[in-house]
């Protein structure tokens, strides 16, 4: 196809595109998102081969809260 026919099919869709930003650019509009996790620890703790005994962790996010 030659560039005329590209810009002939290409400028139809530009003009609305246009169109809609102005209208867009007059009306403000902010949207706030809170971001929000949680986490918890649990599992088990082996040292080695060292003869030291394991330790077992279990902690919920309340309690990790309570930390902080």
């Amino acid at each position: 196809m030659s560039r005329k026919r590209y810009l002939a099919l290409l400028l139809p869709c530009l003009l609305p595109t246009a169109a809609q930003a102005e209208n867009l650019s007059s009306n403000w509009q902010f949207d706030l998102t809170p971001y929000v996790w949680g986490m918890s620890v649990d599992g088990k703790i082996q040292p080695g081969d060292d003869g030291l005994p394991s330790a077992s962790i279990d902690e919920s996010f309340s309690d990790l809260l309570k930390e902080l």
